[in-house]
């Protein structure tokens, strides 16, 4: 990418990559030409009104809001207003709809965003929903990914981040639950070092959202003192650990009650766009420019594809640029800072063995080649793990790791079918 590129032009054609995969039915898909769906909808209405490229009256708006009233919801009984994951089994059968605790939460910011006032449906029967479907008694007072189970971060993180947005709007019914969810939230920081959750991959990704949801709530003069602590040892932790900070994970959000749980999904946190968001969202100045601000801004940076303006998750798609597009537009960022030199002069001890080791890969391949006995299957198995090591070594970065990964992948498949 051109190191001289501005921010706001990035964010510009990004704004123009969403605006041009708009389905006709006003919703957004993954990417253009699959079926749109709630979640990718509400992501984009939410990147667009925050970056300033789209008012809540703007046409594009309207249609994507139009999109997400139209869209069926959660019908009867307990969970009457939750908008549901839609799934349908392989080989066919009735579609299930599932309740989703995060398409409900992204839906009401969405539709606040856009103009819809708090007491209207269907954003009043969601904040009405996700205030029954919090946690009380014997179990705690957070949410779980459905009724009567365990609370989990990422649940009640969104959850609270959804109800402060229609506490900001005016619906004060929402006070009560928010503080209950903020106690539940601050029993989850590790006092030791900052972080929240249970140890693992998502650790970061857990710490990142606890960190918004308690600066969102500061803002409104929610919460306590020991919020205010923990929203404080959150982003030192996050300091502390910039490599687990700006590392996309998943997490499996288990939505479906039944044996097997089919209807549940993955959610990809775009770790270093919420990390960016959190460290402009502090008072404190000196996390703007802090060295993680300034990688996650250049690691969004390289996920940007300069041809057609959208940002890379594992592809463009639409909810990765969206996420990378609020985070860009977040308060107190101002431009891309200047790249330093990816390594200084000389290797590390475990480069100069990872140089070694490729060398003696590259040896095989002309050994086998010699003796004949090179196929094509060995051809690229060798030619990953040599990628691999490149990108362990940090030769090369991740989106050229997925790039020449799925050119080698493809030359196999298509040799496979030219076989007999």
């Amino acid at each position: 990418m051109d190191t001289g590129l501005e921010l706001r032009e990035v964010m510009e054609r990004a704004g123009q990559w969403l605006l041009r995969s708009q389905d006709p039915s006003g919703g957004w898909a993954e990417r253009p030409g699959k079926i749109p769906s709630a979640l990718n909808t509400a992501k984009s209405i939410i990147a667009l009104i925050d970056a300033g490229l789209a008012k809540a009256g703007d046409k594009p708006i309207q249609e994507a809001m139009g999109f997400l009233l139209k869209h069926k919801r959660c019908e009867a009984g307990p969970d009457h207003g939750a908008w549901p994951r839609e799934y349908q089994a392989e080989g066919g059968g009735p579609v299930r709809m599932i309740p989703d605790i995060l398409r409900t939460a992204f839906a009401i910011e969405a539709l606040i965003k856009a103009g819809r006032a708090v007491d209207a449906e269907p954003v009043k029967e969601s904040v009405q929903w996700l205030i029954a479907s919090q946690n009380t008694g014997d179990i705690d007072h957070g949410w779980g990914y459905r009724r009567d189970v365990a609370s989990s971060i990422t649940a009640t993180c969104y959850a609270l981040l959804a109800l402060l947005e229609a506490h900001r709007a005016g619906a004060a019914q929402c006070k009560e639950s928010i503080e209950r969810g903020l106690a539940y939230l601050v029993d989850r920081c590790h006092n030791d070092d900052g972080s929240f959750g249970t140890q693992g991959p998502l650790l970061a990704a857990h710490t990142v959202c606890a960190a918004l949801v308690l600066q969102a709530a500061r803002r409104q003069e929610l919460g306590s003192v020991r919020s205010v602590n923990c929203e404080k040892a959150a982003l030192e932790w996050l300091r502390r650990n910039p490599d687990s900070a700006n590392r996309l994970v998943e997490e499996q959000i288990q939505i479906d009650a039944q044996p097997g749980g089919a209807g549940n999904y993955g959610f990809l946190f775009m770790t270093d766009s919420l990390v960016l968001c959190t460290l402009m969202g502090s008072d404190h100045v000196e996390y703007h420019r802090s060295e993680l601000a300034n990688t996650a801004l250049l690691t969004l940076k390289d996920r940007w594809d300069n041809s057609g303006g959208g940002f890379y998750g594992p592809r463009v798609f639409s909810w990765s640029t969206a996420k990378a597009l609020s985070a860009l537009s977040a308060t107190h960022v101002q431009e891309f800072p200047e790249r330093k030199p990816e390594r200084e002069a000389g290797f590390t001890v475990g480069q100069i063995v990872m140089v070694a080791f490729t060398l003696l890969l590259l040896g095989s391949v002309l050994y086998l080649t010699i003796i004949k006995s090179f196929e094509l299957l060995h051809a690229v198995f060798f030619s990953v793990l040599i990628l691999a090591l490149l990108l362990v070594s940090r030769f090369i970065g991740e989106k050229t790791f997925a790039e020449l990964f799925n050119g080698l992948v493809g030359t196999l498949g298509g040799k496979k079918k030219k076989e007999p």
